[in-house]
């Protein structure tokens, strides 16, 4: 286990990866959480500002930034799986075994509800996929589907951005 600040995570335990980061297993105040952890040198302060400023059931939840010299770790809420684990194209990734989804209409729902709140923040996601999508499942079972991922993001400012 490797304790950075509040947030604990095991390096052995990866639940993603993308091109600029890798997300664990950790914890935070005894509590399960996933742990996305970014080289320095390949971040800018784009996802901590956006993550900052959103708020919303449908938008994956920040609790904590910590920082060493070379990554920014950032403690997320832990989610079940991504929507990309519904139907694998590769035997590499795990497939999704949690609870049924809500109806289609409801899982949309949600999907945009989540986009209209961030870009009510003149935010812009950049990177929609199904990696990017998260599938929250509650104690009583209950999915929520989340937006996650904001390395990409870009603030905008009256229609254009910055």
């Amino acid at each position: 286990m490797q304790q950075i600040g509040a947030i604990a995570f095991d390096p052995k335990i990866r639940l993603g990866q993308g091109g600029y980061s890798s997300v664990f297993a950790g914890t935070w105040k005894n509590q399960e959480i996933a742990v996305k952890r970014v080289e320095s040198i390949d971040t800018e302060d784009k996802e901590e500002k956006a993550l900052r400023q959103l708020t919303h059931s449908n938008v994956v939840k920040l609790l904590e930034i910590e920082s060493d010299n070379a990554f920014k770790y950032f403690a997320l809420e832990r989610c079940r799986a991504s929507l990309d684990q519904l139907f694998p194209a590769n035997s590499n990734i795990p497939k999704y075994d949690g609870p049924r989804l809500p109806y289609h209409f409801t899982v949309l729902h949600q999907l945009a509800s989540g986009l209209e709140y961030i870009h009510s923040k003149n935010l812009v996601h950049r990177d929609v996929k199904p990696e990017n999508v998260l599938i929250h499942v509650d104690s009583d079972e209950k999915v929520t589907m989340k937006w996650a991922d904001f390395g990409l993001s870009k603030q905008m400012k009256e229609g254009r951005s910055q």
